[in-house]
């Protein structure tokens, strides 16, 4: 079980440092405290499922990608104008969601 809390520990580093934050950043941004990041990334603690959803929504990435071990951190996050966005976005009620992906296509397109 040492193996996997290091597996996930290095990869919460990988991705975190790859966006540019600190854990105290990370922290605040997953709920939780930064003392379970600083034990987390070490290891030293195991991950529940609900800390990495926590940490892979505050960096703006699913479980999935959380979970791809052989992508590089880098190549997951989202920039931080996008993870702006995202934030703003995923508190909206699904009514307005869809209005506002219309116009974003209509933009696009």
């Amino acid at each position: 079980m040492k193996n996997i809390n290091r597996l996930v520990g290095k990869r919460i580093r990988e991705l975190r440092k790859a966006r540019g934050m600190t854990q105290a950043e990370l922290a605040e941004a997953a709920e939780l405290e930064v003392e379970t990041i600083s034990r987390l990334e070490g290891g030293t603690r195991g991950a529940t499922v609900d800390s990495v959803n926590r940490i892979a929504q505050a960096l703006g990435i699913g479980l999935k990608e959380f979970f791809d071990f052989k992508k590089e951190g880098a190549a997951v996050i989202p920039s931080k104008k996008l993870l702006r966005i995202y934030r703003l976005l995923e508190r909206l009620p699904e009514a307005k969601l869809r209005k506002i992906y219309k116009m974003v296509r209509i933009v696009l397109e």
